[in-house]
């Protein structure tokens, strides 16, 4: 009995992942011929040519976990992305997706705000002089509100320590104005009110008093750009009734940069999804155990990313980033404007380094085109600080019209011999190829509100069936002889004995009922 029992579970989990996986993974294809044209995207007549212009980028870091009672170098080498890294690519903001402190107590067991993480992390940022370098641009995670009973509360560390807690205790609205255009930035908080201690506040929670803020951040936004949101909960882990979270930002969005689910267990270091609203979820790797960070460029309203770890401060560089053309797997026709890789005159690339790029060598299907060579100044329209990381290569765009995927191969090494290869399909075109993996796809997707409401009622139905069934067998000749299992013939005795059995249902039923009694009055 006791193996049939955990068989049920099992199954139960199984089948909620399947039908998970069917409603919210396979129902692509429905969409995606809506999103391959590029509708009314602002279109301005410009080339991407061998110029530095148009172009701009920036980084994320999510789930620090800044602890006072392990892994100090979560600290230091976090004090060094700050100093090094972030000085060495010069990005114009960076997100920090939450989670800036642990908040676990020394045994793990229990969560509270720790005055002396929050000062840590204060003062990195003061020491390393990060926030003269660049736009810092923080939000809460679900440890950083465990324990905390309302925003307006002394245990709220992040609205005094936090860059923008002080001013934007929670969802806000960044502009960044450049010559070539506007770009918003919505920072999501989805921490719920009052903050739960571990481990009740695994899933963000948006209620009604918050949902029109949201909605007035994304109202204003209609004329930028390109829109990116970011946050620390994934949308799958967002509980918001009468709130489509995604709806909101697959508007206007063109993606969503998110945390929180750790790799899971580093089985996922790559978490990717296009969502049936029309905007790209990238959850990035944490940065306590794994030391993830993320670059993403846009170039002439192209947006690429690259995801990077900080093992090795020397054998981790070059981080290059191609631009044009665009991977293709991350194309959103609808909302970039894809024609400018077919009418482009050169291949972009981005690369960083402590040292000197000495070789940037392109090959486009194993054929050697050659090596590029650093873009020309346009500091009328690009003010940056030299030398600038791009470098260009003439190409003939046309000659890869032929509707066939293609890959793009690039070299990059420096002057102190550190190397690089990276690849990439392409497709001049502009058609995505927007096959993900089936995990990244469960993880990001789906509704893991509604999965947990399933797997509840599906173990609620297991337990009540397994009395009925006991209490059926019980009248069988001798089915509770004593060679049974002494765990089945105690279920029949307790299944055959009223006064312990009708309890127990009245409480089976009570908490199904009063559950589904109590959604009914909230509705009223």
């Amino acid at each position: 009995m006791g193996r049939c029992f955990i068989l049920s579970i099992l199954s139960a989990l199984i089948f909620v992942v399947i039908i998970s996986h069917i409603l919210h993974n396979f129902s692509l294809t429905t969409i995606s011929d809506a999103l391959l044209s590029e509708g009314d995207i602002k279109k301005t007549p410009v080339v991407m040519s061998d110029r530095l212009d148009r172009v701009f980028w920036f980084m994320q870091i999510t789930d620090i976990h800044l602890s006072i009672f392990r892994a100090p170098s979560r600290a230091t080498d976090f004090q060094h992305f700050c100093s090094e890294i972030v000085a060495n690519i010069r990005p114009d903001l960076v997100l920090v997706s939450g989670d800036l402190t642990d908040g676990k107590t020394e045994n793990m067991l229990g969560s509270r705000q720790y005055l002396e993480e929050w000062n840590t992390y204060s003062r990195i940022l003061n020491e390393s002089n990060v926030l003269n370098a660049t736009r810092w641009l923080d939000i809460r995670g679900n440890h950083d509100a465990f324990n905390v009973p309302k925003i307006m509360h002394e245990e709220n560390r992040f609205g005094v320590f936090g860059v923008q807690g002080p001013h934007h205790p929670q969802s806000y609205l960044f502009s960044l104005a450049k010559p070539f255009g506007n770009y918003s930035f919505i920072g999501l908080d989805a921490c719920p009110t009052p903050g739960l201690k571990r481990p009740l506040n695994f899933f963000g929670f948006i209620n009604q008093d918050t949902q029109e803020s949201i909605r007035r951040l994304a109202g204003q936004t209609r004329q930028s750009n390109h829109t990116f949101w970011f946050g620390h909960y994934p949308t799958s882990t967002i509980i918001s009734p009468s709130f489509n979270i995604r709806e909101i930002i697959g508007n206007d969005g063109f993606a969503y940069f998110c945390g929180h689910l750790h790799t899971f267990m580093n089985l996922v270091p790559r978490m990717y999804t296009m969502q049936l609203q029309g905007f790209l979820e990238l959850e990035l790797g944490d940065w306590r155990d794994n030391r993830y960070y993320r670059v993403v460029a846009v170039d002439h309203d192209l947006v690429s990313f690259v995801d990077a770890q900080m093992i090795d401060p020397v054998k981790d560089l070059p981080i290059v980033l191609i631009t044009n053309p665009k991977d293709a797997r991350f194309l959103l026709p609808h909302k970039e404007p894809v024609s400018r890789i077919r009418h482009s005159t050169h291949i972009r690339i981005l690369a960083w380094s402590k040292w000197p790029i000495d070789v940037v060598s392109v090959s486009i299907d194993n054929i050697l085109l050659g090596n590029a060579i650093p873009a020309k100044s346009d500091k009328a329209s690009q003010p940056v600080a030299s030398p600038a990381p791009l470098f260009v290569l003439p190409w003939n765009a046309s000659e890869y019209s032929t509707g066939s995927v293609h890959t793009i191969m690039v070299h990059v090494r420096d002057t102190h011999g550190n190397e690089r290869m990276v690849t990439q399909p392409f497709n001049i075109n502009g058609n995505p190829l927007w096959i993900y993996e089936i995990l990244p796809g469960f993880f990001l997707r789906a509704d893991h509100g509604w999965n947990l409401c399933l797997f509840f009622y599906l173990l609620w139905f297991s337990l009540f069936a397994a009395f009925a069934l006991a209490r059926y067998l019980s009248t069988k000749t001798n089915f509770s002889s004593r060679d049974r299992p002494c765990l089945i013939r105690g279920l029949i005795r307790l299944a055959h004995t009223n006064e312990l059995l009708y309890p127990v249902l009245v409480y089976l039923v009570y908490q199904i009922t009063c559950k589904l009694l109590s959604s009914c009055f909230h509705l009223l």
